[in-house]
């Protein structure tokens, strides 16, 4: 069995004929990992998150979990995490994002699929122990769907 980390591995697309990058990005983590039967990828995504709707909004945007959602990471796994980096008290952070995850108010924007309980967050985890809850996305690029698991880790102060 083979593995390594990775730090800010680069994805993206070429234009062939011109050499020109289309698009790229910049994964957080990976692990990788291979042995004779099959490869793996991965990915974690790292967010500060504090008590605030805007570093709320920023963790289920674009550039969070919409990074997995839009295909561009993770492109042809099945699974990867979002790790919060808790900027305050825990009580005051994962609530609040929880709600809106599982009352449907990112249900769209997210492509959230609802589990077998007819729920938007599956809990505990299917994917890592150490995470919270997990919840599944369809992907806008027609790649397969996708289970993040959410990690929360709490950040220390003076």
């Amino acid at each position: 069995m083979l593995g390594s980390w990775s730090a800010e591995n680069k994805v993206g697309n070429l234009d062939v004929e011109s050499g020109d990058i289309i698009w790229q990005k910049r994964t957080d983590i990976s692990f990788h990992w291979n042995d004779d039967q099959q490869t793996m990828v991965f990915v974690f995504e790292f967010k500060k998150v504090s008590h605030t709707v805007t570093s709320r909004k920023a963790y289920l945007g674009d550039d969070g979990m919409g990074r997995f959602v839009d295909g561009y990471y993770s492109q042809d796994e099945t699974a990867a995490a979002m790790v919060a980096l808790l900027t305050g008290p825990e009580e005051k952070i994962v609530p609040n994002l929880q709600h809106s995850l599982s009352d449907g108010s990112y249900e769209a924007k997210l492509r959230q699929r609802k589990n077998g309980s007819s729920k938007l967050i599956t809990q505990p985890s299917q994917v890592i122990a150490l995470a919270a809850f997990d919840t599944d996305h369809d992907r806008s690029n027609n790649r397969a769907p996708i289970r993040l698991a959410h990690i929360f880790l709490g950040w220390p102060t003076p």
